[in-house]
């Protein structure tokens, strides 16, 4: 029986071609022979490919963690010297608020309302210690956050409160209305004219005759004009609960309605009603009842 194969005929120029006979089993062991070469080649071009590409990703990796360790580092400084200042930024809140006669934050209450909440980790990728420094960095971030916000709503209510004050302080008599000589003090005395004992509302201030008299503090005028034993009398609502009122004028410059500020002429020095001499008539009262007009004196 004639074995089966194949024959292979070499041409070479110049040359008498020759042959190669091979049979079917050496073809069939060349091929495989062949094949499996060609995978092991291609197998290690391969592997030798990944490993160049893993040592470069890892590299790359290696380079990026080292940069965000660094900015980290970096951020965390920052982070330390912002917290110092917010420190001072809190001392200083604590004194404002007593300026304020505000009641001072309790330390527990303030740090309930800084409190941290949970952050979330970060992405898996980065290596254990750099996720949790960055964990913690994002953690003081957010606590100086809510820090700030405390602060800030702290020194809106220390703000309202001064503003309160300085409008109440600019409502409250505290000057002389005029300059003179005291003749007759707040309290019990012995009315000039009727030669009785009386409480005296006010105190009696003598001067020249049309010497200015200025409002003690800022308010709406709400009289103005003749009140029998008064004679000419200017009254001013300070709000506040405060009033003063002024006897005796020779002329008032303001008139009923009319808006005065402190230090602002109502009037001039006179001796018109039940008068012995040319005075100002002072009086201030608190909630309707009458005080002694020099605790409103400060000047």
């Amino acid at each position: 029986m004639t074995k089966q194969g194949w024959t292979l005929i070499f041409y070479i120029s110049n040359r008498q071609p020759w042959s190669l006979r091979l049979s079917r089993e050496k073809v069939v062991f060349l091929t495989t022979f062949l094949l499996l070469l060609g995978v092991g080649l291609s197998a290690l071009s391969f592997r030798s490919l990944f490993n160049h590409l893993h040592e470069r990703k890892s590299n790359q990796l290696v380079s990026l963690w080292a940069k965000n360790l660094l900015r980290l580092n970096e951020m965390e400084r920052e982070i330390a010297k912002l917290e110092g200042e917010m420190s001072q930024w809190t001392a200083l809140d604590e004194m404002s608020r007593v300026t304020a006669d505000l009641e001072p934050i309790d330390p527990e209450i303030r740090s309930l309302g800084i409190g941290g909440r949970e952050v979330e980790d970060p992405p898996s990728p980065l290596n254990p210690p750099l996720r949790s420094q960055l964990k913690k960095t994002e953690e003081k971030i957010g606590e100086l956050h809510r820090t700030l916000e405390f602060e800030e709503e702290s020194f809106r209510e220390i703000i309202a409160s001064l503003e309160t004050q300085r409008d109440r302080l600019s409502h409250t008599p505290s000057i002389f209305p005029v300059r003179g000589r005291i003749t007759s003090s707040y309290g019990k005395r012995i009315n000039p004219l009727s030669r009785r004992w009386e409480f005296h509302k006010g105190i009696d201030i003598a001067n020249q005759l049309g010497t200015p008299v200025v409002a003690p503090a800022n308010g709406v005028v709400t009289f103005s004009g003749w009140n029998g034993g008064f004679g000419i009398l200017v009254i001013i609502n300070h709000g506040y609960g405060y009033i003063t009122r002024f006897g005796h004028l020779k002329q008032a410059k303001v008139q009923k309605g009319e808006w005065v500020r402190r230090g602002e002429i109502l009037g001039y020095i006179g001796k018109t009603g039940r008068a012995t001499g040319s005075h100002l008539h002072y009086e201030v009262l608190l909630t309707g009842k009458p005080a002694n007009p020099k605790r409103y004196i400060l000047d």
